[in-house]
């Protein structure tokens, strides 16, 4: 009886712990890595983290988001504040 029971539960937990995945192929880019055969290109590298794994696509958008603040330019804002400073008075 001992055994069966221990049967019973090594399978419940093999059914809990070894299940189907879910196809989430919908939600998600495919995971690439960079093309080293086609030699070294830093700014490639950089832009294939987004699809290179999870940890490495939280870097590339990262990266995508400091590239963005990067070309932000701040002096059209600033020009902008001076002007309507310079109006208040």
């Amino acid at each position: 009886m001992e055994k069966n029971a221990n049967e019973n539960l090594l399978d419940r937990i093999h059914g809990s712990v070894m299940r189907a995945s879910d196809d989430l192929s919908h939600h998600a880019d495919p995971v690439c890595g960079y093309d080293f055969d086609q030699g070294l290109d830093y700014g490639r590298l950089l832009g294939s983290m987004i699809s290179t794994g999870f940890q490495a696509s939280h870097l590339g958008q990262a990266i995508a988001h400091v590239n963005e603040m990067v070309s932000f330019s701040i002096v059209k804002p600033l020009s902008f504040l001076s002007r309507c400073w310079l109006n208040f008075f």
